[in-house]
């Protein structure tokens, strides 16, 4: 059983489809998507068998954080949700992706890969490890303490970045391939071995109304195969991707 977790906060919940339709198009044999959430619908659990949608009440900080202010522009607190989630899933590796994604091309290589004694498998970017994808070796996560560390931050530290907190762990993180975790402004088309997941990095997203400034047609196109929609003109997060562009403009 190959398992992978995503963790929309209330602001992304309804737009999981896209994902978890490429997950199950991309993926050999039996696949648990465990779909972490503040307030969970079970809509996805409904629709998809391989789906099983989790609430964040065994997480008393997440819990607390889980509808906060964005901590910085289009993040929210909730970004904390994939490394609270291997406390309660029984798994020994565990694969999260971002909702920002789409599975372009066959990943079971990942689930494939050794880790040894490492914790994570993570992509490099500079001194960070980028957690939009990230796959998580469970008996290191137990081992290392991590579910207790993050307990035991401040809340000064809490609010800043989970990418800073993985950081500590940069010792025990393999590097992903950057075919695994490819940065969708880059690419013209996804016809590649080259090209296995795409991410949609930056404030704006596949689903926002003016996405066709970013991406171009095919990846959009790819996207929509798999369900995605734009969002309306005027959906809060239309809104507040376009307040973060104009604030960036006149800086």
């Amino acid at each position: 059983m190959k398992h992978l977790l995503i963790c929309p906060d209330d602001n992304l919940y309804d737009l999981c489809i896209p994902l978890i339709r490429s997950i199950r198009d991309n993926l050999s044999g039996e696949i648990l998507i465990h779909l972490l959430t503040p307030n969970p619908q079970f809509k996805y659990e409904k629709q998809f068998p391989f789906v099983k949608e989790h609430d964040c009440s065994p997480f008393e900080r997440l819990t607390r954080y889980a509808n906060a202010q964005m901590r910085v522009e289009h993040l929210s607190y909730f970004c904390w949700a994939r490394l609270f989630a291997p406390h309660i899933i029984e798994a020994s590796h565990i694969l999260y992706l971002d909702i920002d994604i789409i599975v372009a091309g066959n990943i079971d290589a990942l689930f494939e890969i050794d880790m040894g004694d490492n914790l994570f498998v993570g992509k490099a970017e500079g001194k960070e490890v980028n957690t939009g994808v990230l796959l998580i070796n469970r008996e290191a996560y137990i081992r290392e303490k991590v579910y207790e560390a993050i307990n035991n931050l401040d809340d000064a530290a809490f609010i800043k970045d989970e990418q800073k907190f993985v950081r500590r762990y940069r010792d025990k993180t393999q590097l992903l391939p950057s075919a695994y975790n490819f940065n969708a402004r880059l690419l013209k088309d996804y016809h590649s071995d080259d090209v296995r997941i795409i991410h949609f990095l930056g404030i704006i997203k596949a689903w926002t109304a003016f996405s066709g400034i970013r991406f171009s047609k095919p990846i959009l196109d790819l996207y929509r195969s798999y369900g995605g929609k734009q969002l309306p003109m005027f959906h809060p997060l239309n809104r507040k991707a376009l307040k973060i562009r104009i604030d960036k403009m006149r800086r």
